[in-house]
């Protein structure tokens, strides 16, 4: 059945786009990018749930009259320690600097196409696509390939990077971790990752919170670690702090 669904920007600017309910949210997405002339990261329902790419417009709940928020893509620079790379407002990725920490991006430049997030790990890149597909590149004791996880990294969410590794977040709620063996068996129970600038904490299986890395970064968890139990989320600034809250909602 051809619908109507409404594409908002927070900016104001909105498209009506008419379509079939059986169409997947990625063929929206790409249409209001074209009707909106700008880069679309995400759609979000009114309810503000992430509208997965795979999904029909009838499973994501969409009828017609329907009104999706839609966050817009910016250009952003991410780098290792010796390349930078340029995440462009048209999805593309422009690299520069070292060849040895990821500068050189020639052999996946025709994968890199409607890129939603880039992160770079010490000597590594790792790019999002929109069809929920990670694209990796650069050193590989610092996550540059992915070959090992491939088949898992599929309808990912978002990537962080850890110094000398990568982490996914799949739409299941799994994490999927590549690059430093020591960092990926640290990883392998994690059910949520965060990481500040020079340590990382994850909530494991259990609730409970493991924290590495320098101590000035927030490593140290020996203060508050009784209370770092039944956690469900986790947070960190890049400066060095985290916060935890616990199910019960206290922080």
């Amino acid at each position: 059945m051809l619908i109507s669904v409404h594409v908002a920007l927070l900016s104001g600017q909105s498209a009506s786009i008419t379509t079939w309910d059986e169409s997947p949210v990625e063929a929206l997405r790409q249409t209001a990018q074209k009707e909106l002339g700008v880069g679309i990261i995400r759609l979000i329902s009114e309810s503000g749930a992430v509208l997965q790419g795979t999904s029909t417009l009838l499973q994501a709940g969409l009828r017609h009259g329907a009104t999706v928020g839609a966050i817009v893509r910016h250009a952003e620079v991410v780098s290792t320690i010796g390349a930078f790379a340029l995440l462009c407002e048209d999805g593309t990725v422009v690299t520069w600097g070292d060849a040895d920490f990821g500068a050189d991006s020639a052999e996946v430049q025709e994968q890199l196409k409607d890129v939603q997030q880039i992160c770079g790990s010490d000597g590594a890149f790792a790019a999002l696509l929109a069809d929920g597909f990670v694209v990796t590149w650069g050193d590989e004791d610092f996550g540059g390939n992915s070959s090992a996880v491939q088949d898992q990294l599929l309808n990912v969410l978002e990537l962080q990077a850890f110094g000398v590794a990568f982490a996914a977040t799949l739409a299941d709620g799994t994490t999927v971790c590549w690059g430093s063996q020591s960092i990926q068996t640290k990883l392998q129970h994690a059910r949520r990752i965060s990481a500040s600038n020079g340590a990382c904490a994850i909530i494991k299986d259990d609730g409970s919170v493991v924290a590495w890395g320098h101590a000035e970064y927030g490593a140290d968890t020996s203060k508050v670690r009784d209370q770092l139990s039944d956690v469900q989320h986790i947070q960190a600034t890049w400066t060095g702090a985290f916060s935890a809250i616990r199910s019960d909602g206290t922080v």
